[in-house]
């Protein structure tokens, strides 16, 4: 597929294709289902790839056995997170952990709150800088450069409202920057479960949903090189979906364009500056099922939206309407002058509320 128009040399990488086998074997992947009709054709003969239908967001092996002769093609996701970690973990403080625990609920943050209000501007810059190689490149059809120009747009809008929200936590066990930047003084931390399932706390009770961007925790990436490389293998899955129409407009109402938008999205939240590395952060990245299941509260950009979420009962799902136990293996009491007298105090608060079999550490580290 040429555009004789433009004469750049940019290249889109095509989507990664899996057999079922494969995918059994590797999972979970989020995948779309490969259609078994020929690929159309524009005017002029060129072949354009058809556009995908979403089957599930998670494919386990179970599943994927009865499916021996399917193809799919896997969405360009985040890193997962490292296979040696053994939990994750949330930073907070003295009333962010009573909270927490008393409520069954963990906040997830409306992206513009974030601390590091720059950090989704970063990794859009990179994919503003791609978009220009892309409508350079003649390696890239007229069509496909439309469809991404509107999924962009698109994008945008699904950012605004109800917004993008994001639940944090690190890789970093026991960390001096850490306690420091969230402690205030009285820091603790839960430790997560990287398996346990957490759905949204909603007065509509869903199994999935096709704009959920269900992945489940996975790594930040802090280089650049990295950064690039899943926005152009994004960019090139989306080309690939594109319809073999010359006149095409991207719709908030259409199922498809908004997981072609989110699968973006998604892309561009688990970008930051190299200089917040230290961090090693993981995240799970996902929307509001509506704006009814938007809270908020006073933070230091003024009104801050969130979204809780909370233990997913039995299998996991998108959203619940009722709290379970969340995923915790374990509450560690950070380095501060009070440490001893906290840790009695969260061991009772653990017993209380249910979380009797939940250790509690006490941090030897010292803040200077």
């Amino acid at each position: 597929m040429i555009d004789e128009a433009c004469d750049g040399p940019l290249t889109l990488p095509p989507p990664s294709r899996r057999t079922s086998g494969q995918l059994a074997a590797s999972g979970p992947h989020r995948v779309l289902a490969l259609p078994s009709e020929p690929a159309p054709t524009t005017s002029e003969g060129a072949k354009i790839s058809p556009r995908l239908n979403l089957n599930a967001s998670e494919k386990d092996a179970a599943t994927l056995e009865d499916e021996v002769h399917a193809e799919w093609v896997s969405v360009p996701g985040p890193p997962p997170p490292a296979d040696d970690v053994k939990h994750f973990w949330h930073y907070t403080d003295a009333a962010g952990l009573i909270g927490i625990l008393s409520s069954s609920t963990l906040r997830a943050s409306s992206s513009s709150t974030l601390n590091d209000s720059a950090e989704y501007k970063h990794g859009r810059a990179i994919l503003d800088t791609l978009m220009e190689e892309v409508l350079d490149s003649r390696h890239v059809h007229p069509i496909q450069k439309s469809y991404l120009t509107q999924i962009l747009a698109l994008s945008d809008k699904l950012t605004r409202r109800p917004g993008l929200f994001v639940i944090c936590a690190s890789e970093a066990s026991d960390s001096l920057a850490q306690w420091r930047s969230y402690g205030r003084g009285q820091g603790h931390a839960l430790l997560l479960n990287p398996a346990g399932a957490l759905a949204v706390l909603s007065e509509v009770e869903d199994n999935y949903r096709i704009d959920s961007l269900s992945y489940g925790w996975r790594r930040v990436m802090y280089d650049v090189t990295e950064q690039r490389d899943l926005l152009l293998r994004v960019l090139g899955f989306l080309a690939f979906q594109a319809p073999p129409i010359d006149h095409f407009a991207a719709s908030p109402t259409s199922e498809h364009d908004r997981s072609s938008a989110s699968t973006l999205i998604s892309a561009l939240a688990y970008c930051k500056d190299a200089s917040f590395a230290e961090e090693r952060e993981v995240r799970i990245v996902l929307h509001a099922p509506g704006l009814s299941d938007v809270r908020f509260r006073a933070g230091a950009t003024g009104v801050a939206p969130f979204i809780e979420l909370t233990g997913a009962p039995g299998s996991a799902r998108y959203s619940t309407r009722s709290t379970g136990p969340l995923p915790i293996e374990g509450v560690a009491v950070g380095p501060f002058s009070g440490r001893d007298s906290s840790a009695e105090g969260v061991r009772v608060l653990l017993d209380a509320l249910g979380y009797d079999e939940v250790g509690i550490d006490v941090s030897s580290s010292t803040l200077r």
